[in-house]
């Protein structure tokens, strides 16, 4: 669940984007019952109100990518992190999820769409986050920070220069596959 990143905004198809291609891989050494809850422009704070409204079900695991909207939404770390807290809370309560997968906070210094000198300064924002995600997983029980260690080449970029390209899509969902 999470923002256009999850919702796979860059990608042509749904199977092309990040849900789409971590099912694709899961589903052919596993039973796979899984569901897609994310939406353009969503922050932590939307996210975690459209958790709290939807039915409960029990989840093993859930990906959380957020972060981006809360950087240039101008959110502070703070906040944020409590965000980050109550959405654990929520899933672990209402959903029963166990594990938690929290993909990093982009570098936001590499987004081509980005003029400097804000792609630097949302860059520094993104990596204050990260940093407080990462640290937030590691006293967690059941979260994993997942780094964002994919290239910044100019084809891990969709055309609108601020979203991953289907390239990113099938490197990023790697990342997480290995660690489900």
């Amino acid at each position: 669940m999470g923002d256009s990143s999850a919702a796979g905004v860059g990608a042509s198809h749904q199977e092309n984007a990040l849900s789409g291609q971590i099912a694709q891989r899961l589903s052919k050494t596993n039973h796979l019952s899984w569901r897609l809850e994310a939406k353009t422009s969503a922050t932590s704070q939307s996210t975690l109100n459209h958790l709290k409204i939807l039915p409960e079900q029990h989840f093993d695991t859930a990906i959380l990518i957020v972060g981006v909207n809360d950087v240039t939404g101008n959110v502070t770390l703070a906040s944020w992190l409590r965000t980050q807290h109550a959405l654990h809370a929520v899933l672990n309560q209402r959903f029963g999820v166990t594990s938690i997968l929290r993909t990093a906070v982009p570098p936001m210094e590499h987004f081509p769409l980005l003029p400097q000198p804000l792609r630097w300064t949302l860059g520094q924002t993104a990596r204050r986050f990260d940093r407080a995600l990462s640290r937030l997983c590691c006293e967690t029980p059941g979260a994993v920070h997942i780094p964002f260690d994919l290239p910044h080449r100019p084809e891990y970029a969709a055309q609108d220069g601020f979203h991953p390209s289907e390239k990113a899509y099938a490197a990023w969902s790697d990342l997480i596959v290995k660690n489900i």
